[in-house]
């Protein structure tokens, strides 16, 4: 039945406006309402039928929707004024991708022309919903104090901004026309805390996005996840949160398997039979005697029907959506069979903090610490030959669970998702509050790592670091074989570096079996020549000078040390590095993770003299081509979740101390002497190396100081730049796919900066 207004109802309805499209610029149309933006000023005119006299009190509202490939959509709208419109006057406001936009607009006496900006970046533009209203002075002004506390909000805070806390934010007007100028000239954004404003933009945008596919497309698929939580003398709130998340998933074809382990309190078991009456998809028991984590994860296991297993803890919180993205990847990725996600961490107040961005699937990460946590997401099959949760590793538990998973998981079949899908709750006795609360984990822990790798055939120890749950393997190599190591040194001249570099090594190096091979471009300085005489007679079969006379070309003067080198591994290293005497096991622990058959190049951490991290891994996109990972550090620090002190996978590491069995050198053959002579040949080393099917490994455990580019100097002059851009120009032609997206460097992460702080999408 249709219901229709009365008379005296639809006069007191906003009015429409009736516009017409005057002009656009920069704004290819490509269909209905989609523009291809050709460049960074795209506008449309526009004019309308008809606005209200400069004595009305009625002002006029603009809304419209703008869709496109950034999160944060920055438009204008340039106020009328006479027959144009006012370059001067201008409202400039920041909305996420599919986000409805709102514009207060004063009227003018006079016919003027209106200009909307709808975003300042190229690219592809959906522009829909474009409507004009008569709008009182009332109500405009109760839109302009809503755009106060929109502007302020951050959703990150779990309890919501009020209008009266926005409006200490700023000044207010009295009236509505005090308003409007303060209205017109405010700032587009007010807040200021990097993870308000990436969940502000680019995780609504991506809400949006999810929305929009799913709309169009549906799924194909319609899997069953259940869900198990063990339930302990769980707080009351929290509990009811955690089982509200899954109340609240926009994905429907769950279940949620909840079991209190005995609780020494009724309270936990009465929620969960409040629960169960609420949903049928909520099933409940109580076991009458506590078997701790891992029993109790096991009860709930056993109760579950679906295709599957979701692991959640009882005091945290799924995002909304984080059903339905498992869904999506399971329909893009058919293979998968382990899944996990970014999380972060609920303060004691509720707020979102400390943002996990992961790396995608990282083994050497893993076996340094359980950075995959949560949310984790396994078919039941998988679950069913593990066993589950394994008695006696209680509070290691799921790192225990994950080990024993991965033994029987291809790598293609281990899959990120690098969205925030889990918060985890910090609380007084957990370990995402502090990881010494439960300081019986850091053995359980370091006895799972230890069984995985026996079980896999590995020999290797494995040592618990000062930081709880972080440990390094020490991977084994036979003393009484050790195998020779061919420490290749370029240079020419500028012997303050070349002794210094060639005396360390020789002074400190704990590893016996190497030779030095100091290949000599042209050396002209006296004192360079009789030194590099001497020290060869000094050191007879163990360090040899070859002379290659040809214009500098670092990548030549390795390959052709590289062809007479005798070792089995070669160290390529910088004339303008120095070994530490306090670091003298460098050597050995680059053979022992070079040694490893899945292992192509191994890097070092390098110090600038000052004791800051001049190279920790190469990160591809830094930039727009690649960057080192956490430069300009302090040497002690521990970077992103303690990135800095762990062995991991990494897409590449700096040429200036490298690692390679000169097998794989000769397979890739070697640096690329025509494309990259001088600059990011090391980068294709380690590309031309990842493509074979190896890994490329930082390690923190072999530091060295290095004087960078005192050898060569910096790219300074006009000359220099140009090869630079024309050597980065040929790496973007030849890795296009490796160039676009570093694996082991998340997409929320910035690649403006080296310092791992997250990517937020550019404002006004």
């Amino acid at each position: 039945m249709t219901i229709y207004a009365s008379n005296h109802e639809v006069e007191r309805l906003p009015r429409i406006i009736p516009h017409k499209v005057i002009s656009i610029h920069d704004l290819e149309p490509i269909s209905n309402n989609c523009y291809m933006a050709k460049g960074y000023d795209p506008h449309i005119i526009l004019e309308l039928a008809e606005q209200p006299d400069e004595n009305s009190k009625a002002m006029i509202r603009m809304t419209v929707i703008v869709e496109g490939y950034h999160d944060r959509i920055n438009s204008a709208v340039y106020l009328p004024w006479e027959h144009s419109y006012h370059g001067d006057r201008v409202i400039k406001r920041n909305y996420a991708c599919g986000e409805q936009q709102e514009f207060i607009i004063e009227s003018h006496k006079g016919k003027g022309y209106l200009r909307y900006d709808p975003h300042n970046m190229p690219g592809f533009l959906h522009i829909f919903a474009m409507r004009f209203q008569v709008w009182s002075d009332a109500a405009s002004y109760a839109s302009m104090l809503l755009d106060v506390k929109r502007r302020h909000t951050d959703p990150s805070l779990a309890k919501p901004i009020t209008m009266s806390d926005a409006c200490k934010q700023e000044e207010i007007g009295e009236s509505c026309q005090q308003q409007y100028s303060l209205y017109r000239d405010a700032k587009p954004e007010g807040v200021d805390n990097p993870y308000g404003l990436w969940i502000k933009y680019t995780e609504r945008s991506r809400l949006h996005r999810m929305k929009k596919k799913e709309e169009r497309k549906g799924y194909d698929i319609n899997p069953k996840f259940s869900i198990v939580v063990p339930v302990y003398n769980t707080d009351s709130k929290a509990l009811r949160e955690c089982i509200d998340s899954v109340l609240q998933q926009s994905y429907e074809n769950w279940e949620l398997c909840l079991v209190d382990d005995a609780s020494s309190t009724q309270e936990p078991w009465m929620i969960l039979q409040a629960a169960s009456e609420i949903d049928q998809r909520i099933r409940i028991r109580k076991r009458t005697i506590n078997g701790h984590i891992c029993e109790a994860t096991n009860s709930a296991i056993a109760m579950t029907k679906g295709h599957w297993i979701v692991f959640l803890d009882h005091d945290d919180a799924l995002a909304p959506q984080a059903l339905e993205r498992l869904c999506q990847v399971i329909e893009e990725t058919p293979n998968a069979r382990l899944i996990y996600s970014d999380e972060d961490f609920l303060d004691p107040k509720g707020n979102r903090i400390n943002p996990h961005f992961k790396s995608d699937w990282n083994r050497d990460l893993l076996y340094s610490h359980n950075y995959i946590t949560h949310l984790v997401c396994v078919t039941s099959d998988l679950v069913d030959l593990t066993r589950g949760m394994q008695k006696g590793k209680e509070g290691a538990q799921d790192y225990d669970f994950l080990l024993r998973i991965i033994e029987r998981l291809d790598d293609s079949e281990i899959v990120h998702i690098p969205e925030i899908l889990y918060h985890w709750r910090i609380s007084e006795m957990s370990t995402a509050h502090d990881s010494n609360s439960k300081p019986y984990t850091v053995h359980r822990g370091r006895e799972a790592l230890t069984e995985h790798l026996q079980q896999a055939g590995k020999f290797a120890t494995v040592e618990s670091l000062d930081q709880p749950n972080f440990y390094r393997v020490h991977w084994e190599i036979a003393a009484d074989n050790l195998p020779l190591v061919s420490i290749i040194i370029p240079t020419r001249d500028r012997l303050e570096l070349i002794s210094r570099c060639v005396e360390t090594i020789h002074e400190y190096t704990q590893y016996s079996n190497y030779e030095i091979i100091i290949v000599d471009n042209e050396s002209i300085d006296p004192s360079t020549i009789e030194w590099l005489f001497k020290i060869k007679r000094q050191h007879p079969g163990r360090i040899r000078v070859i002379r290659h006379v040809i214009p500098f070309n670092y990548s030549a003067l390795n390959n052709y040390a590289a062809s007479q080198s005798r070792g089995s591994l070669l160290c390529l290293l910088n004339n303008d590095t120095e070994v530490l005497k306090d670091q003298g096991n460098w050597l050995g622990e680059m053979v022992s993770q070079v040694m490893r058959p899945e292992v192509g190049c191994v890097g070092a951490k390098l110090l600038y003299p000052d004791s800051t991290i001049q190279h920790a891994g190469v990160i591809l996109t830094l930039g727009g081509v690649a960057g080192h990972s956490h430069k300009g550090w302090p040497a002690g620090s521990t970077g992103y979740f303690n990135r800095l002190r762990i062995v991991q996978e990494m897409s590449a590491v700096t040429g200036a101390c490298l690692m390679i069995r000169k097998k794989i050198y000769e397979l890739v053959k070697g640096l690329d002497e025509k494309d990259f002579p001088i600059a990011y040949n090391d980068v294709d080393l380690c590309l031309k190396v990842r493509s074979e099917g190896f890994h490329n490994i930082y390690t923190p455990n072999a530091i060295l100081l290095h004087h960078e580019s005192k050898s060569r100097g910096y790219e300074d002059t006009k000359d220099k730049k140009e090869r630079l851009r024309v050597e980065q120009g040929r790496l973007l032609e030849k890795w296009p796919e490796y160039l676009a997206r570093d694996p082991f460097y998340n997409i929320n992460l910035t690649t403006d900066r080296e310092d791992f702080s997250i990517r937020i999408p550019p404002g006004h």
